[in-house]
């Protein structure tokens, strides 16, 4: 008998035509200088996590922080309490092009991913209770109206 490995999927998901699709909460890390609103032109690694994903692989994240500040939530249920999530959705990076994991933007382990729950709150709060849910609501339409290439 001839022993074949398994392809590992890294806890994705399997669509029905047979692609991996990264699922809702996961975490992804990339520096500063890869985001689209980075002014200072940090190089400081950041978590980012997925609230929503298209049939190309191309991500819609919310980047995460450590510290308190305006524009940011805390998240009780992740890290220990430790953690928020500004209220920015971002769908390209910083030449324009779509978010998807690759060198830029690196996958976490499927151990460190957001809660369904927590998901939801980010979701919740990004798109109806902040003051930039009005142009969130405008990338998010932007990139759900993305086609193939």
């Amino acid at each position: 008998m001839i022993y074949i490995p398994k392809p590992k999927n890294k806890g994705h998901i399997i669509d029905k035509s047979g692609n991996q699709v990264i699922p809702l909460g996961r975490t992804l890390k990339t520096n500063d200088n890869y985001l689209p609103e980075n002014k200072r032109n940090s190089k400081k690694e950041r978590p980012l996590v997925v609230i929503e994903t298209n049939k190309n692989n191309e991500l819609a994240v919310v980047p995460l922080s450590s510290r308190k500040g305006k524009h940011r939530t805390h998240l009780p249920n992740y890290q220990q309490g430790k953690s928020y999530f500004k209220h920015f959705v971002e769908i390209e990076d910083s030449e324009g092009k779509p978010i998807k994991v690759g060198k830029k933007f690196r996958e976490n382990n499927p151990k460190s991913d957001v809660s369904r729950k927590d998901v939801n709150k980010i979701i919740d709060k990004v798109f109806n209770h902040s003051s930039t849910s009005s142009r969130n609501k405008e990338k998010i339409e932007m990139f759900r109206k993305r086609k193939k290439p």
